[in-house]
């Protein structure tokens, strides 16, 4: 495809780099063996998500720098702008619990996550309803959601992805175990200034 934007390349970079899940793709103690499957269909979901975001990057809310501007500042940041979506995931994960297949969120502390920063690789996700509505269009059902941010009273909303409801389990696995190497790197062999770029891969 041909580019507009800097972060139009890169999401379809992250695409690419989805590879499929090696049958002995190596598990943690205490997950199912099942999780190897849940987890093809997870990757299989966000490759097809970062596709989508390479082809209309503005509904994600990704910064949009021209593909023929050569600052390099401007250009990383359209770069890390394409973290939003996983950083989103992140949050869910971080302040919500899993039961029954839902995602069950405190919708004070996912919003305070967002505007914090917690972990997350892209700047404070604004506008984090368009990631939202992207997730809803991706087939996800999210509770008190209408495509604005939620409001004060919304004490606690749910996430599932009814198509197939495994993946909301594993997707908080997925997350808590990258939230958990994030704070312990010495068992990760990478060079820690090149850790995000290993995040999805």
């Amino acid at each position: 495809m041909e580019y507009k934007y800097h972060c139009q390349h890169q999401a379809e970079s992250f695409a690419k780099s989805i590879i499929p899940v090696p049958e002995n793709y190596p598990l943690r103690g205490g997950l199912p063996e099942d999780f190897r499957t849940h987890f093809k269909r997870l990757c299989e979901l966000a490759k097809n998500i970062y596709s989508d975001m390479a082809k209309q990057p503005e509904a994600f809310g990704l910064m949009l720098i021209d593909i023929e501007s050569k600052d390099n500042n401007l250009a990383r940041d359209g770069y890390r702008s394409i973290h939003r979506f996983v950083d989103t995931l992140s949050n869910f994960s971080r302040c919500g619990e899993v039961k029954n297949h839902q995602l069950i969120v405190s919708a004070p502390l996912f919003k305070e996550s967002m505007r914090k920063r917690h972990g997350a690789v892209s700047n404070p996700v604004s506008k984090y309803e368009l990631i939202l509505s992207r997730l809803v269009d991706f087939g996800f059902v999210i509770s008190d959601f209408d495509g604005k941010p939620f409001g004060k009273t919304v004490e606690s909303f749910i996430v599932e992805y009814p198509e197939y409801p495994d993946i909301i389990d594993t997707m908080k696995t997925y997350c808590d175990c990258w939230n958990i190497i994030k704070t312990d790197r010495s068992s990760v062999k990478i060079w820690p200034g090149e850790f995000h770029h290993h995040f999805y891969r």
